[in-house]
Order: structure tokens, then C-alpha cells, then sequence
């Protein structure tokens, strides 16, 4: 009979709290019903705000899909075929190496700013370099066993270089546009 009384009571604070959890989270909705749009919808959970899953696709979306590209011409022997040869004309494969990982952090830049919440848009230089970074160390190992491709750690380098070069100017322009703006 102890027992019942503890689980009971044990239950009748769990309902308690779950009642007080929606009372509050209530009582946010109507308070900023009026300040939301069909583009930035926000919602509470456990007393945070996170971003509807709309918006998280929109920045996501793009950053997944030209990893994929980079992994599909990472996994081709000869990928100079896939591209366009006015592109392997007189460059350096360091600087197409540059260019395509400062596309990348470019497109994780503006995820991580916009789309993976307040914390981590703090970050969103840092969390971008590091990321274009090690999928640039995954690209190169998986190079590694693709026939007639080769790892090269100066390609990960260039990789790395283009990420950071990418990432602060992308913040750069960002900062500079949001001055202008004020």
C-alpha cells in the first residue's frame, strides 16, 4: 500500500508539472500570436525557442546538396570530365580546391547563422571553417580508395584556407550590409 501512495503521488506531481508546462507555453502563444509569420514560426519546448522545421530545410537544404556534389566528383577517377574546361584552364587545382570549400563553408555559414538557433549563431564563423575543414579531411580519405585518386593533405589544406577565407568574408559582408541597413 506504501507503494501506491509513493507512485500515486509520484504521478500527481508529474500531471502537476506537465499542467503548469502548458499553461506556459499557452500563455506565449497568445502572448506573440500576433508577432508571428508564415516565414519565422517559433515554438516552445522545455523553455526554448527553436525554429520551425520549414526554415531549418531552407538552410540545411543547400549545404546537403553540395556536399553531395562534392562527394559524387570525389568519387569519380577522372572528376576534370564532369567540370567544364574553362574551369581547369591555367588554375591551380589548390585554388578549385579553395573555391569549392569556400562554397561549402559559404552555405554552412549561412545555416549555422540563421538556422541552428541563438547559441550556435554565435559561433557560426567558427562552427563553418570546422566544418567544411573535416569534410574536406572525409573527402580526401575517401579519395584514398578511388581508383587513380590519390589523399593529399595539400588539399585538405587548400580546403581549409578556402573555408576560412569564405566564412569571414561572408560574415564580413554580413556586418557591413546590417550597418548600411541601420
Amino acid at each position: 500500500m506504501p507503494q501506491e501512495t509513493n507512485v500515486g503521488s509520484l504521478h500527481k506531481r508529474r500531471e502537476e508539472q506537465s499542467r503548469s508546462l502548458l499553461r506556459t507555453y499557452n500563455q506565449y502563444v497568445i502572448g506573440v500570436g500576433a508577432m508571428q509569420s508564415t516565414e519565422k514560426i517559433e515554438t516552445v519546448a522545455c523553455g526554448e525557442t527553436t525554429r520551425a522545421a520549414p526554415n531549418r530545410i531552407r538552410y540545411w537544404l543547400p549545404v546537403a546538396l553540395y556536399a553531395g556534389i562534392i562527394f559524387y566528383l570525389s568519387a569519380q577517377s577522372h572528376p576534370e570530365e564532369q567540370l567544364p574546361s574553362f574551369l581547369l584552364r591555367g588554375l591551380s587545382d589548390k585554388i578549385l580546391h579553395a573555391v569549392e570549400y569556400g562554397v561549402l563553408a559559404t552555405l554552412c555559414y549561412r545555416a549555422f547563422r540563421w538556422a541552428a538557433g541563438a547559441t550556435l549563431s554565435s559561433y557560426a564563423v567558427l562552427l563553418s571553417i570546422v566544418t567544411a575543414s573535416f569534410y574536406g579531411v572525409t573527402d580526401e580519405v575517401h579519395q584514398y580508395f578511388v581508383p587513380l585518386r590519390e589523399a593529399s593533405v595539400f588539399d585538405w589544406m587548400a580546403d581549409t584556407v578556402g573555408a576560412v577565407i569564405a566564412a569571414l568574408g561572408a560574415s564580413r559582408i554580413l556586418r557591413h550590409n546590417r550597418s548600411h541597413e541601420s
